[in-house]
């Protein structure tokens, strides 16, 4: 799943065919965190988020106007997440 897209604040969800995942990170052995961006710009750039021991799928959190993120890491002192986009 992916959000179209759109001016601020009016995405439309979506199915997404060229999501190309670009970052990997893990967050306190609970969660891993993929980010990826569309290929054709459609779509806004996403972070995946799945269950660290389980593989399962938590949430998509959209990148909202963002539309090419890349690589991602996880600050452990500090608690922060932080990705790079361009």
């Amino acid at each position: 799943a992916a959000i179209k897209y759109t001016p601020p604040g009016q995405g439309q969800p979506g199915i997404a065919y060229d999501m190309d995942p670009q970052g990997l990170a893990i967050i306190d052995h609970k969660y891993l965190i993929i980010s990826a961006y569309s290929k054709s710009k459609t779509f806004d750039s996403v972070l995946w988020v799945l269950d660290f021991k389980t593989g399962r799928f938590v949430k998509t959190i959209a990148l909202n106007n963002i539309d090419h993120v890349g690589g991602i890491t996880y600050d452990e002192d500090h608690k922060r997440l932080w990705v790079a986009t361009i």
